[in-house]
């Protein structure tokens, strides 16, 4: 930047007083200069910004100058004074600037420079908005042919770069990240070996690759971050003006490594590094906080490594001397909060002195009610609150904090990120179970309907969104059509990347984020409205105990490290059930031995079958026992559900829903019993007792909307889509089911078969059919649920298409392999392409939890339609009977096979 600077004066010939200003003022920069030396040049400067014009050759060159010098003084000193002034100064450089002449990409620059500053200090999402667009700016412009070109490709990545770096911190988009990365990559590039920037660029880089490990978790990124930031730091002293950032970022990641490795060279490498930033700046300067948490941070993972407790009792009482000078307002306090409470809880696991447990809680509690602070790390700071406090057995603090930290799951995943984002952000491994164990502490404390609201709230956050919109809206609409229908499209544009919806251009980030401010001022509007003061909440607990028929009940299985219970929710009440019997690693021992063979093999055949496949799944029957003994058992005796004389006949029996949480949602507790082929163990099963369906959440059982009239005559139709060949596909399908539907429904059959299935055609149909049926091949990605989905001619009709989908519909029944089958990342979403049309609009949705064989797959597709024709509107419990008869026939029919497990009803 420097170098850039003197060309430029170079090139409109400048004096030798205003070079000899340049030089003082670039010896101060790139070799640490004189703090006095440095006050005096720039006081001499001011006096000449005061005494010029601005619009005149001397009052822009000594405003620029001004700019140089109050941007050194800030960094140096971290005063106040020296930032408005800055700001002052380089807002009327902007002003007084050509769109397209030389001195605008010097005027940008140091605006986007004094904008990020800014937010640094106020914590404000605007300002970063500002520099990125000031950024943009400079990065773009149509500059001229100018001097100093070259200089400005350097600046890239320290002005855009850093900002949208920033920007992602607060708002979580990885969007910014990526793009900051690239402009970080084209600066260092830019800048030749011995460019006195370039230790910046080093370190800004290796600081944003560190982002993205700790997003992603790619091993490379955090190497390579490493070896940036290492190569940043040999090359300065302890005076240049980045020295505390740069050694602070080399601190950081060698602390991740160090914790990632296991390395005691690392650990003391982050320690040395760390302290070594807090020597080169004051107690007083505006980043001494910041790099005192690193410090911290870094004795905190070298005392994990070493075990001694003299390491903690620096780190922690070098937090302690520094958290006075703290503002109660300053951005910088929560983190800085946050890594005081780890510590003190690392030294209470080691000492079990009470006072560390409860300064720890005290730091976290004071984190969750900051609102300048990333969502993020308020509900970091609430859980751990929640764990240390459940620890203990403090159950009514436990439960505060998990409240808390399941109220920021929706900030987190906040509609101004992309929905595949919001999904990501959802899903670090940390918060798996959170709603969980929030939910059993208020249990502990004897609240279940607040266990049951907090599961609600703390689960299927993204889906909860999408199917509250739809029935809410429709109400909106009839008393303010035109606010409901912006209130539509802001949705639509909301809902992420999936096909026909519209995506913002020059900066997505941005616009999206303009976006949710938006929705935000309209739901204000709609919130003032009489009667729509809940409007787009989730559905409360009474609305979903209207609508339970009487023998009806809904059995929340919740499973958290804590406790494991059932919350049966019925037409008067909740009603706890505990499992005792349900031990918590055990059962995830279990579950993920029984079932990894069942979801890890697609390509054995079945016997007698032609293409859908199966595993062997032999095995199952210590998994369904164990569901039966531990859940399903002491459940329906507790609700007085014993054994029927005519089992097979849904006429008259009660109903249960099951609402498993975390990895339960992946068993079959529908087919839980001991089914033992002599009939000796008979009436110990779920099918013997019960007609079971599965809800994802409560607010699902009562999502349907208005069912649509008029329009399309088509909508009774049934469409029949069918796949007996798949284009990279090696095993074809019978779809003998195909037949069945088609003479079934003579003349009501809407067929889109084999290259006419396309994934284009298929949404368009779905639109117009209250009735569908998939005779293809399914997959999932355990990994990336939403990528999973149905293969058709030209494609896969995946989860991500269904996103945003507000329509309505009867019956989906998809006799494919694993559709109802929950991705194991951010299982507590529940992400399948079953609940995908579920909360889509679909009131029933028949899946399989995993491989299926051709022929059960057509015998149960014959069945359900069988027990629904004529097709008629709202079917009501008419499916889940004829599932249940259905898949009633085929275990008696085979009582040794397991090939009607999988098959599972999702709905009213």
């Amino acid at each position: 930047m420097f170098g850039g600077l003197r060309r430029f004066w170079a090139a409109v010939k400048v004096g030798a007083i205003e070079q000899g200003v340049t030089r003082e003022l670039t010896r101060a920069a790139l070799r640490g200069g004189d703090l006095r030396r440095l006050d005096r040049v720039t006081t001499y400067i001011l006096a000449h910004v005061d005494a010029t014009a601005p619009d005149s050759r001397e009052g822009t060159w000594w405003r620029l100058q001004a700019c140089t010098a109050l941007m050194m003084c800030y960094k140096r000193l971290g005063d106040p004074a020296d930032l408005t002034r800055w700001d002052e100064v380089t807002a009327e450089l902007l002003r007084i600037s050509d769109a397209d002449g030389q001195l605008r990409p010097l005027a940008l620059m140091h605006r986007a420079m004094v904008l990020l500053a800014r937010h640094e200090r106020s914590g404000e999402l605007a300002d970063l908005d500002a520099a990125v667009a000031a950024g943009r700016g400079y990065v773009t412009g149509p500059w001229p042919d100018l001097p100093y070109l070259p200089e400005l490709r350097v600046m890239d990545g320290p002005l855009l770069g850093m900002a949208l770096a920033a920007r992602y911190l607060l708002a979580g988009d990885p969007a910014d990240l990526t793009e900051a990365i690239t402009h970080q990559e084209r600066s260092l590039a830019a800048a030749p070996a011995g460019h006195g920037d370039r230790p910046v660029l080093l370190s800004q880089l290796g600081n944003s690759l560190r982002m993205r490990y700790e997003r992603f978790e790619d091993p490379a990124d955090l190497d390579r971050a490493v070896a940036l930031c290492q190569q940043a730091a040999d090359l300065i002293g302890d005076g240049y003006l980045e020295a505390a950032a740069i050694l602070s970022n080399l601190a950081i990641v060698l602390t991740l490594r160090g914790r990632r490795d296991g390395s005691p060279d690392d650990h003391a490498a982050a320690v040395t590094a760390a302290r070594r930033s807090l020597a080169v700046v004051t107690p007083t300067h505006p980043q001494y906080p910041i790099l005192v948490s690193h410090v911290n941070a870094a004795l905190m993972t070298a005392a994990l490594d070493d075990g001694r407790l003299e390491t903690l009792d620096e780190a922690i009482d070098l937090c302690r001397e520094v958290l006075g000078s703290i503002s109660a307002h300053s951005p910088v306090r929560g983190a800085f909060l946050t890594n005081l409470g780890t510590t003190l809880s690392v030294r209470y696991e080691r000492t079990a002195v009470a006072a560390d447990a409860d300064e720890a809680v005290a730091a976290w509690r004071e984190v969750t009610g900051m609102p300048g602070v990333p969502a993020q790390m308020r509900l970091d700071a609430a859980q751990k609150w929640g764990m240390l406090a459940a620890e203990r057995k403090q159950w009514e603090s436990a439960l505060q904090g998990y409240e808390r930290a399941v109220a920021e799951l929706s900030a987190v995943a906040w509609p101004g990120l992309a929905r595949g984002d919001q999904e990501t952000a959802l899903a670090r491994r940390a918060w798996v179970g959170l709603a969980c164990d929030a939910a059993a502490c208020a249990v502990h404390v004897g609240r279940p309907e607040q266990a049951v609201r907090l599961l609600e709230h703390g689960r299927a956050v993204l889906w909860s969104r999408q199917v509250t919109d739809r029935a809410e809206l429709d109400r909106l609409a009839g008393q303010d059509a035109e606010l409901a229908g912006e209130l539509t499209t802001l949705l639509t544009e909301l809902d992420g990347d999936g096909p026909g919806r519209p995506q913002p251009a020059d900066d997505p980030a941005a616009e999206r984020v303009r976006r949710s401010r938006r929705l935000t001022e309209l739901l204000a509007r709609v919130h003032a409205l009489d009667g729509f003061e809940s409007f787009l909440a989730p559905p409360t607990l009474d609305r979903v105990r209207a609508a339970l028929p009487a023998d009806g009940h809904v059995v929340v299985v919740n499973f958290s490290r804590w406790r494991r219970d059932a919350l049966v929710v019925s037409a008067d009440g909740v009603r706890v059930v505990p499992l005792p019997k349900l031990g918590f690693e055990e059962t995830l021992d279990t579950v993920f031995a029984d079932l990894t063979p069942v979801l890890g093999t697609e390509t054995r055949d079945l016997p007698g079958a032609s293409g859908r496949t199966r595993p062997d799944a032999a095995g199952l029957d210590p998994l369904l026992r164990l569901l039966w003994d531990s859940i399903a058992e002491p459940v329906l005796d507790a609700l007085g559900l014993g054994p029927r004389e005519r089992p097979a006949d849904p006429t008259g029996a009660p109903r249960i829903w099951w609402c498993p949480t975390s990895v339960l949602t992946m068993v079959p507790l529908h087919a839980a019993g001991h089914h033992d082929p002599t009939g000796r163990a008979e009436g110990r099963s779920v099918l013997d007792r019960v007609v079971s369906s599965y809800t994802p959440t409560l607010g699902a059982l009562v999502a349907g909307g208005p069912r649509p009239t008029g329009g399309s005559g088509g909508r009774d139709r049934l469409l029949l889509v069918a796949m007996p060949e798949t284009p990279g596909h090696d095993q074809p399908l019978a779809v003998a089911e195909r037949d069945v539907l088609t003479a079934l429904l003579p003349g009501r059959v809407t067929p889109l078969e084999g290259p006419r299935a396309t994934v284009d055609a298929v949404r368009r149909a779905l639109a117009d059919h209250d009735y569908v049926h998939f005779g293809c091949h399914g997959r999932q990605d355990l990994e990336h649920p939403a990528t999973g989905g149905l293969l058709l001619h030209d494609g896969t009709l995946t989860v991500a298409d269904m996103v945003g989908r507000r329509g309505t519909g009867e019956l989906a029944v998809l006799a494919a392999c694993r559709t109802a089958t929950i991705g194991l990342a951010n299982i507590d979403e529940v992400v399948s392409l079953a609940n995908a049309l579920r909360y889509g609009g679909f009131r029933h949705v028949v899946g399989t939890l995993w491989s299926v064989g051709d022929l059960p797959a057509a015998a149960v597709a014959a069945g359900v339609f069988e027990g629904l024709t004529p097709l008629r509107a709202a079917p009501g419990r008419a499916v889940a009977d004829a599932l249940h008869v259905t898949v009633h026939a085929l275990r008696d029919a085979a009582p040794t096979g397991d090939h009607w497990v999988p098959f599972v009803h999702i709905g009213e």
